[in-house]
């Protein structure tokens, strides 16, 4: 219950530090805010169309130290 009481204390002050802020700092934050957002999906590098092509070699009979299980 106290985080829920802190929380709400956290916003309201958080309110009213945005409600005090002059008008041209409010508009300034929020296009910081909004040109942030458009940066962080701008993507960093051209995305290669390279393959990987690995060759994955399975050994053909294993067997487990138990006598019922044998993969072949």
């Amino acid at each position: 219950m106290s985080l829920l009481i802190r929380l709400k204390t956290l916003l309201k002050t958080f309110t009213s530090f945005i409600n005090n802020l002059p008008r041209t700092h409010f508009f300034a934050l929020i296009l910081l805010c909004v040109f942030l957002l458009i940066v962080s999906f701008i993507p960093s590098q051209a995305a290669n169309k390279k393959t990987i092509e690995r060759q994955l070699v399975l050994p053909t009979i294993s067997a487990v130290s138990d006598d019922n299980t044998i993969a072949v």
